[in-house]
């Protein structure tokens, strides 16, 4: 059970990790975007 709580925690941290660089990476492609335009 500890186990795969720790697992599913993992994927959590993951999911929240590649959310939060999506969210960076698109604003900075977006006034990348701006500026250049």
């Amino acid at each position: 059970m500890l186990k795969g709580f720790g697992i599913l925690a993992m994927f959590v941290a993951i999911f929240n990790f590649l959310m939060y660089a999506g969210l960076i990476i698109v604003t900075l492609w977006a006034i990348k975007y701006f500026i250049l335009s």
